[in-house]
């Protein structure tokens, strides 16, 4: 990890607080296709507080895997399905579920760059609108750090 890597930073923040409160870890991904994941790995210590990362890029997936029954996958209630379901068949104390649109194009009714991120435990799920700009791959990381931020934060 460099100081000139956010993200490193981020997830060895969210480690440092895991390890601190005796908490797990788990990350539902979607639009994120499994880079929180990979962040977190990476972070010291991971093998102690993260569980892993559920990537559901689908929705068939959102649905077998996490139960998410909502219609639109694009939406707070969706995140908030996401990390629910998470956290049930992980059995993990705190989740991160992302989902939204990267882009290049509109989907379902909704525009490029709506992302929304739920973090918390089975107790309080807290969920966070976001609208970014920019190429896919730029919403992409900037989701992964706008979720580690909120993760982190849930944490601490």
């Amino acid at each position: 990890m460099t100081p000139d890597d956010p993200t490193g930073r981020l997830a060895a923040d969210v480690g440092t607080a895991a390890q601190a409160r005796q908490r797990t870890v788990i990350a539902a991904e979607s639009v994120t296709a499994g880079s929180v994941g990979q962040a977190l790995a990476a972070a010291p210590d991971a093998s102690e507080w993260f569980a892993g990362s559920l990537v559901t890029y689908m929705d068939s997936a959102k649905r077998s895997i996490l139960g998410v029954d909502t219609d639109d996958v694009f939406t707070a209630d969706c995140a908030q399905q996401m990390a629910a379901g998470a956290l049930r068949v992980s059995g993990a104390d705190v989740a991160v579920a992302i989902t939204g649109v990267a882009g290049p194009d509109p989907a379902d009714g909704h525009e490029v760059g709506e992302v929304y991120i739920c973090v918390g435990s089975v107790n309080a799920l807290d969920t966070f609108e976001h609208r970014l700009t920019g190429e896919p791959a730029e919403i992409v990381d900037a989701a992964k750090l706008h979720a580690l931020r909120h993760l982190r934060d849930a944490l601490a």
